[in-house]
């Protein structure tokens, strides 16, 4: 399979207008992406603190970020705005296999997407989006797939704008 090092197919050309861009994230976007990734863990913190913890320093680490870049199956992206990165997403392919109850199915992922809430509603949430339908294509996966937090309104009303519909709802119930 091809690796993400090199950019999916037309995601890297930029805008004129306002000089945006995706391209294939590299190691030196480790600092922006690590704080865009505190960004939603915050989120999650504040809304589900008794699944997440508070960011730190250790919420994404360097190390993890570079198994990210390296992962063979995956696909990992930043949005750019005047050269500063404003977003990222990661994806991967997922094989899975046919049982008795379900076809067997090759999709790709959307397991992290955020752009800055400074920026949000620019394009490049689009942007990103479109690079990985672009490489899912070059793939020949046709089903993108991820899960969102209920809380997380916002993040809900972008997917359904690009096209995502619920397919599985996972539930929860607290036990005293």
């Amino acid at each position: 399979m091809p690796r993400h090092t090199g950019a999916p197919s037309r995601c890297g050309v930029s805008t004129e207008r306002n000089r945006s861009a995706v391209r294939a994230a590299r190691p030196g976007d480790y600092g922006a992406v690590a704080a865009l990734n505190r960004e939603v863990q915050q989120f999650h913190a504040d809304h589900y603190p008794a699944l997440f913890k508070p960011p730190s320093e250790g919420t994404l680490t360097r190390a993890a970020y570079e198994e990210w870049l390296a992962e063979t199956d995956a696909l990992v992206l930043v949005a750019l705005d005047r050269d500063r990165v404003v977003g990222y997403a990661q994806a991967v392919v997922v094989e899975r296999q046919e049982t008795a109850y379900r076809v067997a199915l090759r999709v790709l992922c959307v397991h992290q997407i955020c752009v800055a809430a400074a920026v949000r509603g620019r394009g490049h949430g689009h942007r990103l989006m479109t690079a990985i339908r672009e490489h899912a294509a070059s793939l020949a996966i046709r089903r993108l797939e991820l899960n969102t937090w209920a809380a997380n309104s916002e993040a809900r009303g972008f997917f359904e704008a690009e096209g995502f519909r619920e397919f599985n709802v996972r539930m929860a119930a607290e036990l005293d």
